[in-house]
């Protein structure tokens, strides 16, 4: 059966602009967390090898126009374009001058990135994101982007899966800082949503005064995580459920189109976990600012939860889930996650109830395949045939989102430029490349 994506519809790919201490002059949160963990990327060779973007950018968007994409998104590098006073630095303006001006030329839209995680180590050493005075650095770092680039970008988001940061650095401990602190975390993912809002203050005034082309859009990227629970749920399931969901894409869909947080997860916090977020008088008008024209949906795995045990662990953190093993889920077999692509349907369909009006783009969807070498075969080319069907099955139900009146535009493959992309022949290459040139596939 052939499946036929709207003549709108756009492909396009993530290019992760080289995020460690590669030509600039600051040191990074990101450089600080590589030294202590080199080996969080494949085969210990860290962010400068592992994309090369610095140096390769032409060649790759030259390779995505062949492949029939309309779009990459990249990041722009805090570290990279300010130096320690806030002001732009000139070496580091001219190359995203370079990659814009390539990019534009070879019509390839880019969506641009403020903040990909590098924030400059002399603002961590002031806190990061737990301190408030930071979200003032980071609206002075927005607003001088949007200002230096402002005539040239058509797409902008504020930054990547905000979610990740609050989640995997202060309450999970798993990136550096390495914390496990509920109050933490709620007030860094606070205070980054406070960041986020200032930012579209900007973009708004700017645009309004000229120093923004009019047909720009700005929009919010987030890893969003469909939730499920068991069949047959007791009220105590379906709360988990509704918890989990609240903190971590109500709270970021309410503020991209409706300009607030979600009231019942805020009274939660205050009077159930006993947390004080740390507001100041005047933020209620800030937040309001924080509705977008697009939604971006990263997408790996869904949640299953279940009711926790307890209402407290022996930390003290608030217990709000446990998890629930489905089963009948499919196991990647090349990877440790869940394979389940009708989440994209089901979480398009809530993008619809919830945020009526409000388009949004597949934002990150792919598959990281570990020990890919061992399936090469003597012509040296990679028989990746469970990668077409990993994203077949994804675009499916993609389709039949659109089909069911949901607002989905586009779709960003990940790691199509990452690890290796011009030293091997992968098959999906000329499947991928068929499938944007056509918007149908078998």
């Amino acid at each position: 059966m052939t499946i036929k994506l709207p003549d709108s519809f756009f492909f396009g790919a993530v290019m992760v602009e080289p995020q460690t201490n590669i030509n600039k002059c600051l040191y990074s949160n990101l450089d600080m967390y590589l030294e202590q963990e080199i080996n969080v990327l494949d085969n210990n060779r860290g962010l400068d090898i592992e994309n090369n973007t610095y140096q390769e950018y032409e060649d790759k968007i030259k390779f995505l126009k062949s492949m029939n994409f309309k779009s990459i998104t990249i990041s722009i590098q805090w570290t990279k374009l300010l130096d320690r006073n806030g002001n732009i630095k000139t070496e580091g303006a001219a190359w995203y001058h370079q990659l814009i001006d390539c990019a534009n030329k070879n019509e390839i839209d880019l969506f641009f990135n403020i903040y990909h995680y590098d924030m400059p180590e002399y603002l961590i050493k002031r806190g990061g994101w737990q301190n408030r005075e930071v979200v003032e650095a980071y609206a002075n770092f927005v607003k001088k982007a949007f200002e230096e680039f402002g005539q040239k970008v058509k797409y902008w988001f504020i930054s990547n899966g905000p979610v990740i940061k609050s989640e995997q650095q202060f309450l999970c401990g798993i990136w550096y800082p390495y914390l496990k602190d509920f109050k933490q975390s709620i007030n860094v993912q606070y205070n980054i949503t406070l960041a986020h809002c200032l930012a579209i203050m900007n973009f708004r005034k700017l645009k309004k005064e000229g120093k923004i082309i009019k047909e720009a859009k700005i929009g919010a990227n987030n890893c969003f995580i469909p939730v499920y629970t068991k069949d047959n749920p007791t009220p105590e399931d379906l709360g988990a459920v509704k918890m989990i969901d609240g903190l971590y894409n109500r709270w970021w869909l309410d503020i991209a189109a409706h300009g607030h947080l979600p009231n019942d997860i805020l009274d939660t916090i205050k009077n159930d976990w006993k947390v004080s977020i740390n507001c100041r008088p005047g933020d209620e008008a800030i937040l309001a600012y924080g509705k977008v024209d697009w939604l971006g949906f990263n997408y790996y795995q869904p949640t299953r939860v279940q009711a926790p045990d307890s209402n407290f662990d022996g930390n003290g953190l608030p217990c709000i889930a446990r998890a629930y093993i489905w089963s009948e889920r499919k196991m990647s077999i090349n990877c440790d996650h869940e394979i389940y692509p009708k989440a994209i349907y089901d979480f398009g369909m809530k993008i619809k109830m919830e945020c009526p009006n409000l388009p949004f783009y597949i934002f990150e969807k792919g598959i990281k395949i570990e020990e890919e070498e061992k399936f090469i075969d003597d012509a040296k080319d990679v028989q990746d045939d469970y990668w077409i069907e990993y994203i077949r099955e994804h675009l499916e139900w993609t389709a039949k989102a659109i089909e069911d009146g949901v607002d989905c535009l586009g779709y960003h493959f990940w790691i199509t430029l990452e690890k290796d992309w011009k030293r091997v022949e992968r098959k999906n290459t000329e499947w991928i490349k068929e499938v944007a040139r056509t918007n149908q596939f078998e």
